[in-house]
């Protein structure tokens, strides 16, 4: 994070401790410390030309009160999925289309605040030194994030996947339970790709586009085959390589 965004970020909070009042995700909120956050530009920083100003905010909008860099893909009603293997690398798959998209974070540190403030956002279960953070962003739109210890230097890795592609993300507080039916796999493709994920990070491998196609669907496959034996679940041969599929489709780059 740069100095002036660090700096703006610090007198924004303050702010926001101050008016807890609020809805945490609220239009009304978003707008009063928009008027905030300018404000405090215009004090700090006078020389930012317009397009400096205008992104310095959106940036620490989205940090404080969405999803950081990643609410603008959220944002996006045609991205079925977004993966994040380092700060500077983030996929996003449209459809049939899987492509490197622009939206970047500052560095690891950024990535790893992020990943915690959606996990007290949505409160999902664990803590900041939890390995893993999972649970639903909004109905149909489910994100696992791998949050390797910070002795290990290695960066957070992040997917997020939708079931179905909602026209808009309502706040945390109006989310639905969401309607598992819509996805057979998707519970069990969660649970393998959290085992996935997990076995990479231990060995030391955290970019997806170092294994062979062919090394990474041996593999899911072997995971598949562990994860339904532990959970005593019966899938025949052509169910199980649904299954496999289904997991390579959501992690394949």
């Amino acid at each position: 994070m740069s100095e002036i965004k660090r700096s703006i970020y610090g007198l924004a909070i303050e702010w926001l401790t101050l008016n807890q009042g609020v809805a945490p995700s609220s239009d009304t909120q978003r707008s009063a410390l928009r008027r905030v956050i300018e404000h405090i530009c215009d004090v700090e920083n006078p020389l930012l030309n317009a397009m400096e100003r205008e992104s310095l905010i959106e940036s620490i909008l989205d940090d404080m009160l969405g999803c950081g860099p990643l609410e603008r893909l959220l944002c996006d009603s045609r991205v079925e999925e977004i993966l994040v293997v380092a700060p500077d690398q983030v996929w996003v798959r449209r459809g049939d289309r899987r492509e490197r998209s622009d939206v970047t974070f500052d560095d690891q540190e950024h990535l790893r605040q992020t990943i915690e403030r959606i996990r007290s956002r949505y409160n999902f279960p664990g803590s900041a030194s939890a390995l893993s953070v999972q649970g639903e962003l909004a109905p149909g739109t489910h994100l696992l994030a791998i949050v390797p210890p910070s002795r290990i230097l290695a960066s957070p890795m992040v997917l997020i996947t939708r079931t179905t592609v909602p026209s808009h993300r309502p706040p945390a507080a109006e989310q639905p339970p969401l309607d598992a039916q819509s996805d057979p796999w998707f519970p069990h493709r969660s649970n393998i790709c959290n085992l996935l994920i997990s076995k990479l990070v231990q060995v030391g491998v955290f970019d997806l586009k170092v294994l062979p196609p062919q090394r990474l669907q041996e593999i899911v496959a072997s995971l598949t085959r562990e994860y339904l034996e532990d959970n005593q679940i019966l899938l025949n041969e052509t169910e199980q390589a649904e299954l496999v599929a289904a997991v390579l489709s959501g992690m394949t780059l």
